[in-house]
């Protein structure tokens, strides 16, 4: 147990962070003893509950965000009592009373007065008392009006549409405005203490103070910086303190709320005032608040909840390490708002929805993607006349000869042509068929089969190709790529599985090359239907251009069957 010297160190201490007083030195030293000693993480809890109150009159001092009706409990009963046992105990003053150094001119004799003995706590009460006195004048006089103070901006929305009160991008809210009712979208609201809050519909919250937020339902995710330590945020049965984190909490309706710490730590309070419930939540780990306010562990999800939107691209990321490149392809930006069967015409860089074309011959120009912010170009690839160019700067790539000729447009689709005739033509929709990888020690044994998706399917991120005939090549922007999110500072990998597909010719035979900035950094040369490739390429943040290339082999049979797809292709970003 700690001292009442001890106590009153530290709640001072606390104070002084609360008013912005702490170098950053004493506040590192401080965060680390505060993840060291529970005893000081709850004196904070109960700290930053009383100087929440003086800030804002009216709401609760409890674990809720409905008030608690007892004003003067400001202090728990239990630091009274040790207060008082340290008056009965502490020991006395004696106060020495000089002589004055001028005489009087009438002596005048006055009865002897009993000393008083005055303890060191209560020279310290008093002292305490007189602050609270002149805090109390200061705060009536200096204190927000009942209109409220800005504290923070709408920064950003994707599809909000509000109930009552609307609220455009860049406008400031206050620290008392009314509930605010988010029916449908996405909203992201940035404080002037630079803590962010991402809200998702169906959600009502209100703004309480510059470091506290009351949800009364819905999901928000926060992100809080070091200096703005000990944000709150209040839901109908439960209280989470930050302390240098971000989390997600999931208040539902009248019932349950839920607490995922993605990074960091904070303080969980559930209960009421006379049998409260404090745990810490860490990184990693998730708690539920019943209805009834009973704490228990769950699975942490940190998929669960959006923690960036970006309106102007139409991003919205839920934590996602991998940025897909068939969803890319299909028109999308990585993390799933592409379509299937969207394709690429190789000669135009224009994007359609994948049908059958004739056969065509490459041109032998690098043709610019503008459809995309990630697609640097396309090429069909042909070493007959010297190097081909690669990308939009000028990379060039010493390719082999080919036909220069293709059949089919670059597409994301989980499914590949089922014609094996190059003279039967098809007029709209191409027949297709499932994809079946095989490894070649495994003979005839499928290895994976990709689901018969329709063309309306929206892609499931775990089930995904890009399909590519030969002769064909795609370049991604990997600097435009990490532009995606402030966050996602480095593509560390491309990884892929590659084959051919069931139906694919015993006789097939293709390559297929992945490049960086027109290297060659991977290459698997005559393929066949019965062959399949795991690609795992390592990358830096040097690393601009990423092509990925299938070109005919060196079989005397047509390219007509000469494809590959490339499942599951991602970028690790981290």
């Amino acid at each position: 147990m700690k001292s009442e010297q001890e106590i009153f160190r530290e709640c001072e201490l606390i104070c002084r962070i609360f008013d912005g007083n702490m170098d950053p030195e004493k506040m590192r030293a401080f965060e680390k003893s505060l993840s060291r000693d529970p005893e000081l993480l709850a004196i904070y809890a109960q700290v930053a509950e009383v100087h929440g109150h003086l800030i804002c009159p009216g709401v609760s001092l409890g674990l809720t965000q409905q008030p608690s009706g007892d004003e003067d409990a400001v202090l728990s009963a239990e630091l009274w009592q040790q207060l008082l046992e340290y008056e009965k105990a502490a020991p006395e003053i004696d106060l020495h009373k000089e002589e004055p150094q001028e005489k009087l001119i009438q002596k005048v004799v006055y009865p002897e007065r009993e000393k008083r003995k005055m303890s060191t706590f209560s020279i310290v009460f008093l002292a305490m008392n007189a602050a609270a006195v002149l805090f109390i004048v200061l705060f009536l006089q200096f204190a927000p009006s009942k209109r409220g103070v800005e504290i923070a901006t709408l920064t950003d929305s994707i599809n909000a549409k509000w109930a009552d009160v609307i609220v455009q991008e860049g406008e400031r809210l206050k620290s008392d405005s009314s509930s605010l009712m988010l029916r449908e979208g996405v909203v992201e609201l940035l404080f002037d203490n630079h803590t962010k809050v991402v809200v998702e519909a169906p959600a009502e919250f209100e703004l309480i103070s510059k470091d506290q937020i009351n949800l009364r339902y819905g999901r928000l995710y926060t992100m809080v910086p070091k200096e703005a330590i000990g944000f709150s945020i209040y839901t109908p049965n439960a209280r989470v303190i930050d302390l240098g984190t971000e989390f997600g909490i999931n208040a539902e309706a009248h019932g349950d709320t839920f607490l995922h710490v993605i990074k960091g730590k904070t303080v969980l309070i559930a209960g009421d005032r006379f049998n409260k419930d404090t745990v810490e939540v860490v990184e990693g780990f998730a708690k539920k608040v019943s209805s009834n306010q009973e704490i228990s562990d769950i699975r942490c999800d940190d998929r669960l909840f959006i923690r960036d939107i970006q309106s102007e691209k139409n991003v919205i990321w839920r934590g996602q390490r991998e940025l897909s490149l068939s969803d890319i392809v299909g028109a999308g930006n990585g993390l799933g708002t592409g379509t299937i069967e969207n394709s690429i015409d190789p000669l135009t860089g224009n994007m359609t929805h994948w049908a059958f074309t004739p056969e065509r011959a490459g041109n032998g120009e690098y043709i610019s993607v503008s459809t995309s912010d990630y697609i640097d170009g396309v090429f069909v690839p042909d070493g007959s006349n010297g190097p081909v160019v690669v990308t939009s700067q000028g990379d060039t790539w010493e390719c082999p000869r080919t036909s220069n000729a293709f059949k089919y447009n670059i597409v994301n689709s989980l499914q590949i042509p089922r014609d094996l005739s190059p003279y039967q033509n098809y007029v709209g929709d191409i027949p297709k068929t499932d994809v079946i990888l095989n490894k070649a020690s495994q003979g005839d044994v499928p290895l994976q089969t990709m689901g018969v998706m329709s063309k309306q399917y929206r892609r499931n991120p775990t089930d995904e190709t890009v399909f590519m005939h030969a002769n064909l090549g795609i370049t991604f922007d990997l600097w435009k790529v990490r532009k995606i999110f402030p966050e996602l500072t480095q593509v560390k990998k491309f990884q892929s599985v590659f084959g051919a597909g069931e139906i694919a010719l015993e006789s097939q035979s293709f390559d297929v090359w992945v490049l960086v900035d027109g290297k060659p950094v991977f290459v698997q040369q005559d393929m066949n239907s019965r062959q399949m490739l795991e690609i795992d390429i390592s990358l830096t943040n040097e690393d601009r251009f990423l092509s990925l290339v299938v070109t005919e082999g060196s079989d005397e049979f047509s390219y007509y069957n000469d494809w590959g797809v490339f499942v599951n292709p991602h970028l690790v970003v981290e």
